[in-house]
C-alpha cells in the first residue's frame, strides 16, 4: 500500500498505523454446495404453483443457511503493515488456499505532526483463485 501526504511519499508512520483485518469464507462454494446436496435432495413439488423454478432454485433453495453460513466472509486475522521504504507499507498473508471472496478492510489511525490525526478506512474485496501445489520435479 503506498501512503503519501500532499503527493508525496508518507514514510515513518509509527509500528501499527496500519492493519488490514482479513475476511475469507470458511469452505469453498462448491465445497458447500456438494456436502449440502449429497445429504438432502430438494423436494420438488408436483404441481407448481406461483413462478416457475428452475432444478438450480431447488437446490439453492434446499441449501438454505448452512450455505450463507460456509459463504459468508468471517474474520481470520488482523496483520499489521510494515514500512517498505518510499511511503510503501507491505505484508503478508500466506493462507489463500481456500477459493472465493476475500475481504481486506485497512485502517489507517496515526497521529504525526506533519498531519495531525489521520483515520481513515478502506474495504477492497477480491476473488482468489488458489493455485494448485505441484510436487518437486524427480531428482535426476
Amino acid at each position: 500500500m503506498l501512503v503519501d501526504w500532499d503527493g508525496k511519499p508518507l514514510a515513518g508512520l509509527p509500528s501499527g498505523a496500519i492493519k488490514v483485518r482479513v475476511q475469507r469464507q470458511p469452505t469453498a462454494w462448491a465445497t458447500s454446495c456438494t456436502r449440502r446436496t449429497s445429504r438432502r435432495r430438494a423436494a420438488t413439488p408436483s404441481r407448481p404453483t406461483g413462478d416457475i423454478l428452475t432444478p438450480y432454485d431447488y437446490k439453492i433453495a434446499a441449501l438454505g443457511q448452512p450455505l450463507i453460513d460456509n459463504t459468508t466472509p468471517k474474520d481470520v486475522a488482523v496483520i499489521p503493515l510494515t514500512d517498505q521504504g518510499r511511503g510503501i507499507y507491505g505484508a503478508t498473508f500466506p493462507d489463500t488456499f481456500i477459493p472465493g471472496t476475500y475481504v481486506f478492510e485497512a485502517t489507517l489511525d496515526w497521529d504525526t505532526p506533519l498531519t495531525g490525526h489521520v483515520l481513515r478506512e478502506e474495504r477492497i474485496e477480491e476473488d482468489v483463485k488458489p493455485a494448485p501445489i505441484r510436487p518437486p520435479p524427480p531428482s535426476p
